[in-house]
C-alpha cells in the first residue's frame, strides 16, 4: 500500500517483481491512498507469461474497473526536486503504452543522509 507521503508492505511488492523475474506466476492486491478522495484499489496478475491490471475506481463517480494486458513491468528511478528518489513501476501494455502501476518515494539520495 502507498500514500502520498509513505509507503507500506512494500516487501510484497518487491516479492512479486523477484518472482516476475524468476517467471513465476504471483499476484499482489494494491491500495492506493491519495490526499483527496477515496482509495484505489488494484489486482497486478502475473501468470508467467502475461499481466493483468484490475483498476477498481468504483468509489468514483466513474464508478468503473478497467483492465490492462501487458508482457513487461518498467522500473525507473527519478530524483526529485529536493534530492528525494522515487520509483516508478509501469505495465508496458500490448499497445506499447506506459501504465501506472505504483510510484514508491524511496527516500534522500545518499550525500543528504
Amino acid at each position: 500500500m502507498t500514500d502520498s507521503i509513505m509507503n507500506f508492505n512494500i516487501g510484497r511488492l518487491l516479492l512479486f517483481m523477484d518472482n516476475y523475474g524468476r517467471g513465476i506466476p504471483d499476484k499482489i492486491s494494491i491500495t492506493k491512498f491519495g490526499v483527496d478522495g477515496p482509495a484505489t484499489t488494484a489486482r497486478l496478475y502475473y501468470n508467467s507469461n502475461l499481466f493483468s491490471y484490475v483498476v477498481d475506481e468504483t468509489r468514483y463517480a466513474s464508478g468503473k474497473f478497467y483492465t490492462y494486458y501487458g508482457h513487461e513491468m518498467k522500473v525507473k528511478k527519478r530524483y526529485l526536486n529536493n534530492n528525494e528518489i522515487a520509483i516508478d513501476y509501469n505495465l508496458i501494455s500490448l499497445d506499447g503504452n506506459e501504465v501506472p502501476i505504483l510510484i514508491i518515494w524511496a527516500g534522500l539520495k545518499s550525500d543528504k543522509i
